[in-house]
């Protein structure tokens, strides 16, 4: 008695996903301009360090549940296990509603003492605050979304993901602009309050779409009594089994950021002093540094970090995290049916889609990382040469975290969690070392994150090839999509310079470029055969279209 989720079916879900993630990401992105804008550089090192606080809790309380529950969930769906995924459903609820509030209370009630661990001064102690109902809230949504993800329905993640942003996007830029005369700190408190209400908003939306549904999944599983599970007992303790090391790993990565921000205030400071002594502060990516103290040189610097750099990448990395999101109730679906030739199929394909985002992303992100940010960020520019170091960490990041959600699928996660530790080991050396070298600075921070995924790439590869033997085809993983992307680059930064000549105008050069860019790219798979016609038919919508070509030109 099985159900198999087919590739199909995974792609699209992917596609559903990756449409809501495409646009949250540019609504995030479009409305961060007006917070940069608003609060500034300083004000933006406030307000990405209580945010990077809340994602430490929120991995603790909730960042495993949707891909742990997923899995959960498909496995028994994949036995037609039916009544076991209801018991997950509950079990899981109730777990994480009496952890998200323990650690709301804990966000809230010692809100200054984290702020005097991590030297942040007073301000982010209102946007610590602020931040703790939302811990509840993320939570238990992520459970729905995990459910609704296990039953390979992406819908109702996507559409609560999307308006979870939007209502993200309006309130916090409200909210900052009308508590800004209260000074930086309440404004950044005010761009925190938005999250929680977006987050809320998200929640609603959920609970409304599980409502309307939960008649039509009861009424086709209500007939089976199957179990895997024989107690909820045995269901809390698979559950803690895949969720502990999904917790563990998301939380070193969550603790990572704060760790380079604390080290990055704790190295830079005498690295600038440096400079200034040797009459070159000019290398520092800040304008006017020459002007400032040391210390608001070092929070610009914090800010470009945490809110520019880290803003960009992450959104061909949150798509990817939407192709590991989607693909792993598949993946744990075979491995549970042992279909190994299955595993290797859909292994490949999710990581030659993940490269055709993350190519011409890298690529595209270290040629114009500056022209966008003084595109984008027009009143606060400085940071674009950040990505002309680091734009190469997407690359590493993105097949870092496909492997890492296939480890996950096949019940392997104590490894993933392993070399997580490895890696930041790596890495938090590296910033010690490169932070405190005048000649390396800010960008320290930016190598050492390329160097850690890349090491934990390497260990994860190493695991999948060990344990189901899968051979990887580089050529169409790897080299077809540098080839397409490399082109692409070289023939859009020649046009830039072009129309930057002819049109003293970047808003224009920029956006037409983009235009290019994109169309060229998209040209190039085509004509190396990157994509093939095979790939099409796993696309949604466009499936139909080529299925309607190809009948047309048989018929003739």
């Amino acid at each position: 008695m099985e159900q198999k989720i087919t590739g199909k079916q995974v792609a699209k879900g992917i596609m559903i996903l990756t449409i809501a993630t495409f646009i949250s990401k540019l609504v995030g992105v479009v409305y961060r301009i007006p917070i940069v804008n608003i609060l500034g550089d300083a004000g933006n090192a406030i307000y990405g360090l209580a945010y990077q606080v809340y994602v430490l809790i929120i991995t603790v309380s909730c960042l495993g549940i949707p891909n742990a529950v997923s899995k959960l969930i498909a496995e028994c769906m994949s036995l037609k296990a039916y009544q076991d995924v209801k018991r997950i459903f509950r079990i899981t609820f109730i777990y994480t509603g009496i952890i998200s509030i323990v650690l709301a209370f804990g966000l809230w009630f010692g809100a200054e003492e984290i702020a005097h661990i991590l030297k942040g001064g007073e301000d982010i102690v209102l946007p610590l605050k602020a931040l703790a109902p939302t811990v509840v809230v993320v939570s238990l949504m992520a459970v729905i979304r995990g459910y609704f993800q296990g039953l390979n329905d992406m819908m109702p993640t996507a559409i609560s993901q999307v308006i979870e942003q939007l209502f993200n996007a309006v309130f916090s830029v409200l909210l900052a602009a009308m508590f800004i005369p209260c000074g930086i700190g309440v404004a950044a408190m005010g761009s925190t309050l938005g999250t929680g209400i977006g987050a809320l908003a998200g929640m609603v939306t959920i609970v409304v779409i599980y409502q309307c549904t939960y008649k039509k999944y009861n009424l086709e599983q209500v007939e089976e009594h199957y179990y895997i599970y024989p107690s909820n007992r045995s269901i809390i303790k698979q559950l803690l089994i895949t969720i502990l090391p999904l917790v563990i790993t998301a939380a070193l990565f969550a603790l990572i950021t704060l760790i380079d921000n604390t080290m990055l205030f704790y190295y830079l400071p005498s690295t600038v002093d440096k400079l200034r002594s040797m009459g070159q502060l000019s290398v520092i990516p800040v304008t006017d540094a020459i002007s400032m103290d040391t210390q608001t040189i070092v929070t610009s610097l914090s800010g470009q970090f945490l809110s520019k750099y880290t803003q960009f990448i992450n959104i061909p990395v949150g798509i990817i995290l939407v192709i590991v999101t989607s693909s792993i109730p598949a993946i744990a679906g075979d491995y549970a049916r042992r279909d190994y030739k299955g595993l290797e199929h859909k292994m490949n394909r999710l990581l030659k889609m993940g490269m055709l985002i993350a190519m011409p992303a890298t690529v595209g992100l270290t040629l114009f990382g500056e022209p966008i940010m003084k595109l984008v960020y027009a009143s606060a520019p400085d940071g674009g040469s950040l990505f002309t170091v680091g734009a190469i960490a997407i690359v590493f990041m993105t097949l870092a975290q496909l492997t890492a959600g296939m480890l996950q699928a096949i019940g392997k996660q104590h490894r993933v969690t392993l070399y997580v530790a490895i890696a930041l080991l790596v890495k938090i050396v590296l910033n010690g070392l490169l932070l405190g070298n005048p000649n390396i600075h800010i960008y320290g921070i930016t190598i050492s994150t390329t160097i850690c995924y890349m090491i934990y790439t390497l260990f994860n590869m190493r695991a999948l090839k060990k344990i189901l033997q899968i051979k990887v085809n580089w050529k169409a993983v790897i080299i077809k999509p540098l080839i397409c992307s490399v082109v692409m680059g070289i023939m859009s930064f020649y046009l830039y310079k072009v129309l930057l000549f002819i049109m003293s105008s970047l808003t224009y050069a920029i956006l037409l470029v983009i235009a290019f860019a994109i169309v060229t790219y998209a040209c190039m798979t085509f004509f190396t055969h990157t994509i093939t016609i095979e790939d099409i038919n796993y696309i949604p919508f466009l499936n139909k279209w080529n299925k309607k070509y190809m009948q047309t030109k048989t018929d003739k």
